[in-house]
Protein backbone atom coordinates (compact mmCIF):
# COMPACT_ATOMS: atom_id res chain seq x y z
CA UNK A 1 0.00 0.00 0.00
CA UNK A 2 2.86 2.53 1.02
CA UNK A 3 4.44 1.55 -2.29
CA UNK A 4 1.68 2.72 -4.76
CA UNK A 5 0.72 5.47 -2.33
CA UNK A 6 4.42 6.75 -2.80
CA UNK A 7 4.78 6.13 -6.93
CA UNK A 8 1.76 8.01 -7.42
CA UNK A 9 2.24 10.95 -4.79
CA UNK A 10 6.04 11.06 -6.10
CA UNK A 11 4.12 11.09 -9.97
CA UNK A 12 2.13 14.33 -8.94
CA UNK A 13 5.31 15.66 -7.11
CA UNK A 14 8.10 15.63 -9.48
CA UNK A 15 4.68 16.85 -12.79
CA UNK A 16 3.86 19.66 -10.46
CA UNK A 17 5.16 22.96 -10.65
CA UNK A 18 8.39 23.51 -8.27
CA UNK A 19 6.61 25.07 -4.81
CA UNK A 20 3.26 24.81 -5.98
CA UNK A 21 0.58 23.71 -3.04
CA UNK A 22 -0.25 20.51 -4.87
CA UNK A 23 3.95 19.71 -5.39
CA UNK A 24 4.37 20.58 -1.70
CA UNK A 25 1.25 18.93 -0.57
CA UNK A 26 1.79 15.54 -2.46
CA UNK A 27 5.65 15.71 -1.59
CA UNK A 28 5.41 15.77 1.78
CA UNK A 29 3.16 12.50 1.57
CA UNK A 30 5.78 10.69 -0.80
CA UNK A 31 8.54 11.31 1.63
CA UNK A 32 7.14 9.95 4.57
CA UNK A 33 5.44 6.89 2.48
CA UNK A 34 9.13 6.21 0.74
CA UNK A 35 11.63 6.33 3.77
CA UNK A 36 8.29 4.17 5.58
CA UNK A 37 8.71 1.80 2.22
CA UNK A 38 12.50 1.84 1.74
CA UNK A 39 13.67 1.23 5.94
CA UNK A 40 10.84 -1.63 6.02
CA UNK A 41 12.58 -2.92 2.45
CA UNK A 42 15.81 -3.22 3.91
CA UNK A 43 15.03 -4.61 7.23
CA UNK A 44 13.17 -7.70 4.70
CA UNK A 45 16.27 -7.92 2.22
CA UNK A 46 18.61 -7.95 5.45
CA UNK A 47 16.04 -11.28 5.90
CA UNK A 48 16.31 -12.89 3.27
CA UNK A 49 19.12 -12.03 2.51
CA UNK A 50 19.04 -10.17 -0.75
CA UNK A 51 22.23 -7.70 -1.01
CA UNK A 52 20.71 -5.45 -3.98
CA UNK A 53 17.38 -4.79 -2.42
CA UNK A 54 19.53 -3.69 0.84
CA UNK A 55 21.56 -1.55 -0.68
CA UNK A 56 18.85 -0.03 -2.82
CA UNK A 57 16.71 0.45 -0.20
CA UNK A 58 19.63 1.88 2.17
CA UNK A 59 20.31 4.13 -1.01
CA UNK A 60 17.21 4.91 -2.10
CA UNK A 61 15.94 6.23 2.44
CA UNK A 62 19.15 8.41 1.95
CA UNK A 63 18.08 9.97 -1.58
CA UNK A 64 14.75 11.14 0.25
CA UNK A 65 16.33 12.31 3.52
CA UNK A 66 19.02 14.39 2.26
CA UNK A 67 16.58 15.53 -0.83
CA UNK A 68 13.94 16.88 2.19
CA UNK A 69 16.82 18.20 4.34
CA UNK A 70 18.12 20.29 1.30
CA UNK A 71 14.62 22.01 1.27
CA UNK A 72 13.98 22.31 4.90
CA UNK A 73 17.73 23.92 5.14
CA UNK A 74 17.76 27.55 5.21
CA UNK A 75 20.10 28.77 1.95
CA UNK A 76 23.81 28.95 2.95
CA UNK A 77 23.99 26.43 5.92
CA UNK A 78 25.42 23.22 6.10
CA UNK A 79 26.06 20.94 9.29
CA UNK A 80 26.87 18.01 11.47
CA UNK A 81 23.60 16.58 9.20
CA UNK A 82 25.86 16.77 5.84
CA UNK A 83 28.59 15.05 7.40
CA UNK A 84 26.61 12.11 8.59
CA UNK A 85 24.72 12.16 5.11
CA UNK A 86 28.10 11.81 3.27
CA UNK A 87 29.89 9.20 5.76
CA UNK A 88 25.96 7.13 5.32
CA UNK A 89 26.73 7.86 1.37
CA UNK A 90 30.12 6.39 1.37
CA UNK A 91 29.55 3.32 3.37
CA UNK A 92 26.33 2.81 0.39
CA UNK A 93 28.94 3.57 -2.08
CA UNK A 94 31.28 1.07 -0.60
CA UNK A 95 28.49 -2.09 -0.07
CA UNK A 96 27.23 -1.87 -3.22
CA UNK A 97 31.21 -2.17 -4.90
CA UNK A 98 31.64 -5.07 -3.18
CA UNK A 99 28.61 -6.81 -3.81
CA UNK A 100 28.93 -5.77 -7.50
CA UNK A 101 32.94 -7.48 -7.30
CA UNK A 102 31.58 -10.68 -5.53
CA UNK A 103 28.63 -10.98 -8.29
CA UNK A 104 31.74 -10.48 -11.08
CA UNK A 105 33.38 -13.00 -9.25
CA UNK A 106 31.12 -15.38 -8.90
CA UNK A 107 30.51 -15.40 -5.73
CA UNK A 108 27.02 -14.31 -5.29
CA UNK A 109 24.20 -14.45 -7.76
CA UNK A 110 20.88 -12.56 -7.23
CA UNK A 111 18.01 -12.50 -9.11
CA UNK A 112 15.13 -9.91 -10.51
CA UNK A 113 12.79 -10.62 -13.24
CA UNK A 114 13.31 -14.19 -13.29
CA UNK A 115 17.14 -13.36 -14.64
CA UNK A 116 20.54 -12.54 -12.61
CA UNK A 117 21.27 -9.91 -11.71
CA UNK A 118 24.40 -8.49 -13.21
CA UNK A 119 27.02 -7.07 -11.50
CA UNK A 120 27.05 -3.59 -13.18
CA UNK A 121 23.79 -3.35 -11.41
CA UNK A 122 25.57 -3.38 -8.37
CA UNK A 123 28.62 -0.50 -9.70
CA UNK A 124 25.38 1.21 -11.27
CA UNK A 125 24.35 2.32 -7.83
CA UNK A 126 27.49 1.94 -6.07
CA UNK A 127 28.59 5.10 -8.42
CA UNK A 128 25.27 7.14 -7.81
CA UNK A 129 26.43 6.84 -4.06
CA UNK A 130 29.55 7.75 -4.37
CA UNK A 131 29.07 10.66 -6.27
CA UNK A 132 26.13 11.51 -3.66
CA UNK A 133 29.11 11.88 -1.35
CA UNK A 134 31.11 13.96 -3.48
CA UNK A 135 28.44 16.07 -4.10
CA UNK A 136 27.78 15.81 -0.27
CA UNK A 137 31.42 17.08 -0.05
CA UNK A 138 30.99 20.09 -1.84
CA UNK A 139 28.34 21.21 -0.14
CA UNK A 140 29.80 21.03 3.23
CA UNK A 141 33.12 22.93 1.48
CA UNK A 142 30.61 25.53 0.29
CA UNK A 143 28.63 26.16 3.42
CA UNK A 144 25.46 25.38 1.83
CA UNK A 145 23.41 25.87 -1.29
CA UNK A 146 21.10 28.59 -2.28
CA UNK A 147 19.07 29.69 -5.05
CA UNK A 148 18.73 27.16 -8.62
CA UNK A 149 21.62 24.80 -6.97
CA UNK A 150 18.86 23.66 -3.85
CA UNK A 151 16.65 23.15 -5.76
CA UNK A 152 18.28 21.38 -8.51
CA UNK A 153 19.70 19.16 -5.57
CA UNK A 154 16.03 18.84 -4.16
CA UNK A 155 14.86 17.33 -7.32
CA UNK A 156 17.56 14.50 -8.76
CA UNK A 157 17.51 13.24 -5.37
CA UNK A 158 14.02 12.86 -5.05
CA UNK A 159 13.72 12.14 -8.84
CA UNK A 160 16.35 9.05 -8.61
CA UNK A 161 14.69 7.46 -5.65
CA UNK A 162 11.05 7.69 -7.54
CA UNK A 163 12.74 6.00 -10.40
CA UNK A 164 14.64 3.21 -8.49
CA UNK A 165 11.29 2.28 -6.12
CA UNK A 166 9.71 2.14 -9.91
CA UNK A 167 12.64 0.16 -11.61
CA UNK A 168 11.89 -2.44 -8.65
CA UNK A 169 8.20 -2.62 -8.63
CA UNK A 170 7.46 -1.95 -12.76
CA UNK A 171 10.65 -3.93 -14.23
CA UNK A 172 11.83 -5.88 -10.96
CA UNK A 173 8.76 -7.91 -10.07
CA UNK A 174 6.75 -8.18 -13.77
CA UNK A 175 5.01 -11.75 -12.36
CA UNK A 176 2.50 -9.00 -10.31
CA UNK A 177 0.91 -7.95 -13.03
CA UNK A 178 -1.74 -9.58 -15.66
CA UNK A 179 -0.26 -11.48 -18.68
CA UNK A 180 -1.43 -8.82 -20.63
CA UNK A 181 0.26 -6.66 -19.10
CA UNK A 182 3.09 -7.89 -19.34
CA UNK A 183 2.72 -8.80 -22.88
CA UNK A 184 2.25 -5.39 -23.74
CA UNK A 185 5.91 -4.30 -25.33
CA UNK A 186 7.21 -1.04 -23.17
CA UNK A 187 4.24 -0.82 -21.23
CA UNK A 188 5.98 -1.94 -17.49
CA UNK A 189 9.03 0.27 -18.46
CA UNK A 190 6.75 3.24 -19.77
CA UNK A 191 6.33 4.74 -16.03
CA UNK A 192 9.92 4.44 -15.36
CA UNK A 193 10.99 6.31 -18.70
CA UNK A 194 8.13 8.79 -17.61
CA UNK A 195 10.24 9.65 -14.33
CA UNK A 196 13.63 10.03 -15.83
CA UNK A 197 12.20 12.26 -18.53
CA UNK A 198 10.27 14.43 -16.16
CA UNK A 199 13.71 14.44 -13.76
CA UNK A 200 15.61 15.29 -16.53
CA UNK A 201 13.12 18.37 -17.74
CA UNK A 202 12.92 19.98 -13.82
CA UNK A 203 16.46 19.70 -13.37
CA UNK A 204 17.62 21.34 -16.87
CA UNK A 205 14.76 23.59 -16.02
CA UNK A 206 15.70 24.50 -12.34
CA UNK A 207 19.69 24.74 -12.94
CA UNK A 208 19.76 26.02 -16.77
CA UNK A 209 17.30 28.33 -17.25
CA UNK A 210 15.34 31.62 -15.33
CA UNK A 211 13.09 29.93 -14.18
CA UNK A 212 14.25 29.60 -10.59
CA UNK A 213 15.13 33.51 -10.47
CA UNK A 214 11.16 34.47 -10.84
CA UNK A 215 9.63 35.46 -7.54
Amino acid sequence: MSGSVALLTGLVALGARKGSGPHRGAGNIFTLTMLVMAISGVLIALDIPAALSAAAGTLTAYQVATAWLTVRRRENQAGRAEWAAMAFAIIAAAGCLIFGMMVARGDLTEYAAGAPIPAGTYFFYGGIALLSAVLDWTVIQRGGLAGRQRIARHVWRMGFALFTAASSFFLGQPQVFPEPVRETPFLLAAPVIIIVVLTDFWFVRVLFTRWADRP
